[in-house]
């Protein structure tokens, strides 16, 4: 077990690890979008006006993407493209606020917390977009 942790840590410590990871992240939500708005890769091809074999190389993460694709790609499936840096110690995770229903309402039905909108915790923020387009208390 020492050892799969040691490893684990040394992993993380290459670049190509979060060359990998990010890679992932992106077409992991490229592919959910897809999904959501039942589109297959052949569709997106013919949308963008692309060859499909080229799709199948973004998705399996074989393509080197700029910035540029990534926001042809994820406006192609009606999404948008988030880039976030944060400090390497935090951990991120993403709350998306449809129109339907904002953050109050997120929190409130998560069933732990009734949000006022003005309460904070631990001391964390959240990032949101939307409506507000900016920070919120967590």
């Amino acid at each position: 077990m020492k050892a799969w942790k040691s490893l684990k840590e040394k992993i993380r410590k290459s670049e190509s690890y979060w060359v990998e990871k990010s890679k992932l992240d992106f077409t992991g939500s490229l592919f959910a979008q897809m999904k959501s708005k039942n589109l297959t890769k052949s569709a997106l091809a013919r949308k963008l006006g692309l060859s499909a074999p080229y799709i199948s190389r973004v998705m399996a993460g074989d393509e080197n993407l700029t910035i540029e694709s990534m926001v042809k790609l994820s406006r192609a499936v009606g999404g948008r493209l988030h880039i976030h840096i944060s400090d390497q110690h935090n951990k991120v995770d993403w709350i998306e606020c449809t129109p339907n229903g904002g953050f109050k309402e997120f929190m409130t039905n998560l069933g732990q917390y009734e949000y006022d909108g003005g309460a904070s915790i631990q001391s964390q923020r959240v990032r949101t977009s939307g409506a507000n387009n900016g920070d919120v208390p967590a």
